[in-house]
């Protein structure tokens, strides 16, 4: 298939030199010099008359607006005008407008793509009035706008990327943009009306005697042709949608129309009112910067009637796109009838201008052709007063064949008849003449005659028919390009459309009249063949069987083109469907702004066609889906992938879509289709991990995606949450199950991440679910996993090993030393757990308290150290098992900002501890409570000794506090009702006051009378019997201290005072105990 996809590129090559060969032949400005033949209508099979007896217009006696009747054909529609009145009759369906102020001078009709409306423009004397018709029956009309032009419309031209072409009757043309809204027309808006008006361009129109006389428009080419009674003037439509003048030249007087031509040769062709027609030529050269293309106009030779024909008033003119053209004589009622073609039936075999002539009863109201050039052939129609007067069909040359042999002519004539027209013209009579329904095998005989090849030894031309059939498809396709790159309009997709079918139905008889016969069937591209336009060259000699192989090739490479170029049109016309306006640009940048022939013949049809169908499926078309269904097996695979999987995805079963794509995983791997498959699924079905899913399916066929599958795996678990993250691992490992080698690099993935990881539990778990033997753990992290299987079978062993990770002296997380830890002591705990519990809890706390301080800390209340060496401290916390010297070593370094009571809690655990320690950590702790935390004196002592003061295993000094408090100015009452209110029982408190009183602690500068307040506080807030014992010792000490001269001259009198009062209050406690007793 790929040698034969290489010698179908290099066909396309050899048809684009003959194309481009036979174009530049065609527009080299030299036309044709063809014999002319006349004959009356009856005698010529080429044309078809038929009248109409009966027909009428409806509501035609409302026409009574007194002006002169004329009607147009304007696509789709008839319309008839009368004075300031308007009928529009399309079909079945007809609508007449009301009258105007004014007289009508044109109208035009455009349909609005599928949708049943329908813009309406009517040109008026003063101005233009738009509406728009909704079509259903009656019609009804949903909105209109009128707008002043001051001068008369005599032709409304176009209406093409929302704005309407209009030529006035100073021949000058003017571009009005319209804005919808919905079902309204919001604004009308002239291009004039957009930049100021010169003064000097409107006085000088006061004397322009140029007058409007007829206009043509080329919509392919972007030319509007204006004639006025002095000149024709070529305006170019530029790249915003306006046209402006690009070359003029001036005519003679007795010329009357201008019709556009679509031929290569010429552009536009001027008729006389003698019936002589002028082709107008046009040599473009670009602007300098870039602008509109400057044109030189010039006029061919003027190509008079036959000269037994006279005519001297003609007055209406139309023309197809085939250069069929239909003149009426208002003087003789004459209708001349001018088509190109060969007369077979009368022996002529060259190509000659066929004449005929129609007499009518009566004066017309105007002609026009209501088809495109289908299968059989144009049909204009001719208007009289009250309707329509006669059909005319231009038959092509296959439907006459075809008639020729359905009326019973001897085949063998007829077929050598055609033999004689050559390849060109016979191919083109043979496959019209199947496509007007004459079987193929009536055909086979003459087909094998155009069809043989010429091969002579090395070299081979293919056969004339082959080279018939390549000028078949690229009319065809020339047909469609002219609509491929045309300006927006409302009814392009229909259009578009209608050449899509005419294309299909000429594939459709090409491949069946090429396949009778085996044409088409051909063995596998052989090697060495060399194209140079209709002929080739091989290494070895052809025969016969050979060169119509190789013929083959050629037929299947332009039947396909032909194919491609309709499904191309076709997605184009989804996408103006669609997406409206938009359509043009997206084609635009999928066709890298080339034209359809070129697309068809040098570049990937397969990849265009396929960007295409995404495209249009991107749209959301209401039904582009079941469009695309329709035709996809006439798509490429990548294509088709597209569509099944986005019809899949609209039924919303996400189970099947994944099933889809994970069954032609090697095939969307081959179209290149994985990440568009991907994003869409992705989108449409967020939860079910579709990039993994579709990787797993493709490492079924290539185990080299492993690592792929390991860094989609870590991308897809990073940020998601604990359930996310074991659904994505629970998928993998289920498939793993399947494959021990990839089982094994998941695991080695899993147990390469650090135990900091925040997935730690999540693959903790998976690993316990889906591994049976981790083996003998080498890593920190795979002693984790093997501990966490162990667990519950010999939860000992596991509890040891977390306690190990705990106390490991590699770099390991704090948080995760304290998971650890937590883990051991759950599943076997020991006092040496306990303890590294304890100390990695001040661990954590010891870091909050370094990151609290900020950049500097206060060293001995005078030096701050670095900030290198904090830095230093909080690394070596966080990362590393700190032993309890070392803690405690740390903790002192920052004792005045809160490390102080780390070391308390240290020290607690430690009945040894010496208290002039516990004494200094004590000053320590209090001043960074009452200093750095802002608490009161009695505050802080109160916090300190309801922490340590029942669990300190050393025993808690409480003498530092009452120091402390002394020091704070607090009164001995108030220090006794902080100790009791902070849990120190009364017979402690008297105790340590005690020491006071017996001289015992240097440091408290209370005075004798101050110690004796406390102690009688303090035996004044115990209860029970043993008080009294208290009271009595204490009464026995006050009365010593007032016995004694000495010390009682040394008291002031405020301290003998209090001295006196506490034994008054003593002797009254120790009556009452004695009374009670």
């Amino acid at each position: 298939m790929e040698r034969l996809m290489e010698g179908s590129e290099n066909v396309k090559e050899a048809l684009l030199q003959c194309i481009a060969k036979s174009d530049t032949s065609a527009a080299d400005g030299v036309l044709p010099l063809l014999r002319t033949f006349s004959r009356p209508v009856s005698k010529t099979p080429f044309f078809d008359v038929q009248v109409e007896t009966e027909h009428a217009w409806p509501s035609s006696n409302l026409l009574n607006g007194g002006g002169c009747c004329k009607v147009h054909y304007r696509n789709g529609a008839h319309l008839v005008s009368s004075g300031n009145r308007l009928l529009v009759v399309r079909q079945d369906n007809h609508f007449y407008f009301p009258p105007w102020g004014s007289l009508i001078q044109d109208a035009y009709i455009q349909r609005c793509g599928a949708d049943k409306r329908s813009l309406i423009i009517v040109g008026l004397v003063n101005g233009i009035h738009a509406a728009l018709l909704q079509e259903e029956s009656p019609p009804v009309v949903l909105d209109d706008i009128f707008i002043e032009t001051g001068r008369s419309v005599e032709k409304i031209v176009s209406f093409e990327n929302g704005k309407l072409t209009l030529c006035y009757g100073n021949a000058q043309v003017e571009s009005c943009r319209l804005v919808f809204r919905g079902d309204k027309v919001s604004e009308m808006v002239l291009s004039s009306n957009q930049r100021p008006r010169r003064i000097y361009d409107a006085v000088i129109s006061l004397w322009d005697t140029k007058r409007y006389q007829d206009s043509a428009y080329d919509p392919y080419r972007g030319n509007l042709f204006v004639l006025s009674n002095t000149d024709l003037a070529v305006w170019k439509r530029t790249l915003t949608g306006e046209f402006v003048v690009a070359g003029s030249v001036a005519v003679l007087r007795n010329t009357v129309t201008v019709l556009a031509s679509f031929e290569t040769s010429h552009h536009a062709v001027l008729i006389a009112a003698d019936g002589g027609r002028q082709p107008v030529l046009l040599d473009e050269a670009p602007a300098a910067g870039g602008g509109t293309a400057c044109v030189n106009v010039r006029l061919a030779s003027s190509r008079p009637l036959p000269s037994g024909l006279h005519v001297e008033d003609i007055r209406f003119a139309c023309r197809d796109t085939n250069g069929t053209t239909l003149l009426y004589d208002a003087l003789t009622h004459l209708l001349i009838l001018i088509t190109t073609n060969c007369a077979v039936y009368e022996g002529v075999y060259d190509e000659m201008e066929l004449v005929s002539t129609f007499h009518l009863d009566g004066p017309i109201t105007g002609i026009g052709y209501v088809s495109e050039s289908v299968r059989f052939g144009t049909s204009f129609v001719v208007y009289g007063g009250s309707g329509i007067q006669c059909r005319i069909g231009a038959l092509p040359i296959g439907l006459v064949t075809a008639n020729l042999l359905k009326l019973g002519n001897p085949h063998d004539e007829i077929f050598s008849s055609l033999l004689k027209l050559g390849g060109r013209r016979g191919m083109e009579a043979l496959v019209g003449a199947n496509l007007a329904g004459v079987p193929a095998e009536t055909l086979a005989p003459l087909l094998g005659q155009f069809l043989h090849p010429f091969p002579q030894s090395n070299n081979m031309r293919v056969a004339p028919g082959a080279e018939g059939l390549l000028y078949l498809v690229h009319r065809q396709i020339v047909v469609a390009e002219r609509l491929w790159t045309s300006p927006f309009s409302w009814d392009l997709a229909l259009r578009l459309e209608g050449a899509v079918k005419l294309m299909e139905e000429w594939r459709g008889s090409i491949e069946s009249l090429l396949r009778l016969n085996g044409w088409l069937d051909y063995p596998v591209q052989h090697m060495g063949l060399v194209w140079q336009g209709f002929v080739v060259s091989s290494p070895q000699a052809f025969t016969t069987r050979t060169a119509i192989n190789t013929q083959a090739l050629f037929l299947y490479t332009l039947l396909k083109g032909l194919g491609d170029a309709c499904i191309i049109c076709k997605l184009y016309c989804m996408l103006l469907t669609a997406c409206g306006e938009e359509a043009l640009s997206m084609a635009s940048s999928i066709g890298n702004q080339m034209g359809l022939e070129y697309i068809v013949w040098r570049c990937d049809t397969d990849a265009i066609i396929s960007e295409f169908c995404t495209t249009a499926l991107a749209c959301n078309g209401a039904n582009t889906l079941a469009q695309l269904e329709a035709m996809k097996h006439a798509l490429p695979v990548k294509a088709r992938h597209a569509i099944s999987v986005h019809s899949l995805i609209m039924k919303g079963n996400a189970d099947e879509a994944l099933t889809y794509a994970c069954d032609n995983i090697v095939s969307l791997r081959d179209e290149q289709m994985v990440s568009y498959v991907e994003e869409r699924l992705n989108v449409a079905f967020p939860d079910h991990m579709v990039p993994i899913r579709l990787l797993l399916c493709w490492l079924r066929h290539d185990k080299s995606s492993i690592g792929e599958l390991l860094s989609l795996l870590e991308q897809n678990t990073a940020d998601g949450s604990p359930e996310q993250v074991k659904r994505c691992l629970r998928l993998v490992m289920q498939a793993a199950a399947r494959s021990p080698a990839l089982s094994r690099d998941v695991v080695r993935w899993i147990v390469g991440h650090a135990l900091e990881d925040d997935r730690l539990m999540c693959f903790a778990e998976i690993i316990e679910e889906y591994i049976d033997d981790l083996g003998e753990p080498q890593t920190i992290p795979a002693l984790f996993y093997s501990c966490w299987k162990d667990r519950l079978r010999c939860p000992q062993v596991a509890a040891r090993g977390f306690g190990d990770i705990a106390k490991s002296k590699q770099r390991v997380l704090l948080s995760t030393r304290l998971r650890c830890i937590n883990l051991a002591l759950e599943y076997g705990p020991t006092d040496s757990d306990r303890l590294t519990y304890v100390l990695l809890l001040l661990q954590d706390e010891l870091v909050k308290v370094i990151e609290r301080t900020g950049q500097s800390f206060n060293y001995n209340s005078s030096s701050k150290l670095p900030r290198q060496e904090t830095q230093s401290h909080v690394d070596e916390l966080r990362h590393f098992y700190v032993v309890e010297s070392r803690l405690f070593e740390l903790a002192g370094v920052y004792r005045r900002n809160g490390g102080a009571k780390v070391q308390m809690d240290i020290l607690k655990m430690h009945p040894e501890t010496p208290e002039r320690v516990t004494v200094q950590v004590l000053h320590d702790l209090l001043a960074s409570l009452v200093h750095e935390g802002g608490q009161g004196a009695s505050e802080a002592v109160r916090c300190i000794v309801r922490e340590y003061y029942g669990g300190y295993a050393a025993g808690l000094p409480l003498l530092p506090f009452v120091t402390f408090l002394v020091h704070n100015r607090e009164d001995p009452g108030t220090i006794v009702d902080t100790l009791r209110s902070s849990g120190v029982p009364a017979a402690v408190v008297f105790d340590t006051f005690l020491h006071c009183l017996d001289d015992r602690c240097d440091d408290t500068v209370l005075t004798k009378s101050g110690v004796i307040t406390a102690l009688t506080a303090a035996v004044t807030n115990m209860v029970g019997e043993g008080r009294s014992v208290y009271a009595t010792y204490l009464l026995e000490r006050i009365h010593k201290l007032l016995e004694n001269e000495h010390q009682i001259a040394l008291l002031r009198r405020s301290d003998v005072e209090q001295l006196q009062n506490a034994e008054a209050a003593m002797m009254r406690f120790v009556s009452s105990s004695q009374s009670v007793s």
